[in-house]
């Protein structure tokens, strides 16, 4: 329980500390779009380039590009592949533009540059899991992560378990009654005892699994022993 939560401390706090962005929902839809523009039109791409129009435009000079791009890129006078995925994202990159705060956000962006973006957070923001389903992840998260680790130092207790064993030589004594080891140098048989107790990790040690059985653990004696006749009723019946 204890290893479950120090793994709990130094990987799933990390990772929710990096989930938490600056970035809000209407980032996303940003960078979103500004990706899908720039695959379709090219990587030099812009909401302004694609309106025919510039980073200073006024809102009036903006409405007045989108009403003749918008009759450009319209299916019905433009049959090129890309045009109706252009003409479906025009609606969208000008609303973002007649937003003031949203226009400023991409006009910060396309200053700066587009980040890395696709991370936890836009996974986080797009798909909007429960708290509980978010604990869930982060157990379970933490509970591989523990798993692994118990593995790891148990084939590394056994590898140096072994190493000892095979530097010990092995001496035919010629007094057998005399089967006395000195705590210094402990015998041959002393290891092997040692590697057989070496116990290999379980699943339920893990902290998925240690959990439920800690909560289990509050539970009032008389109330366990109902549910065991309840389950032995259950079973002669």
């Amino acid at each position: 329980m204890k290893s479950g939560i120090v793994f709990l401390v130094l990987f799933a706090l990390p990772l929710l500390a990096f989930a938490r962005r600056e970035w809000d929902e209407k980032d996303y839809q940003i960078f979103d779009l500004n990706d899908a523009l720039t695959k379709t039109v090219g990587p030099d791409a812009t909401f302004y380039s694609i309106l025919q129009s510039d980073p200073s435009a006024s809102i009036n000079d903006l409405n007045k590009a989108y009403r003749k791009v918008s009759r450009q890129y319209h299916p019905d006078k433009n049959t090129e592949a890309s045009t109706e995925k252009i003409y479906q994202m025009l609606t969208s990159i000008m609303a973002i533009l007649k937003d003031q705060g949203a226009r400023e956000k991409y006009d910060f962006h396309l200053k700066n540059g587009f980040p890395t973006w696709k991370g936890t957070g836009y996974y986080y923001t797009r798909y909007k899991p429960g708290v509980f389903t978010v604990i869930f992840i982060i157990v379970l998260f933490v509970s591989v992560g523990q798993y692994a680790s118990a593995w790891g130092m148990y084939y590394r207790d056994g590898l140096l378990l072994a190493a000892e064993d095979s530097k010990k030589p092995k001496k035919v004594s010629k007094k057998p009654l005399k089967k006395v080891a000195t705590k210094s140098s402990p015998s041959v048989n002393d290891v092997k005892v040692s590697l057989e107790d070496l116990k290999a990790p379980s699943v339920f040690d893990t902290l998925i699994f240690q959990i439920p059985l800690y909560c289990w653990s509050f539970v009032p004696s008389g109330n366990k022993e109902d549910v065991n006749v309840e389950d032995k009723e259950e079973k002669t019946e």
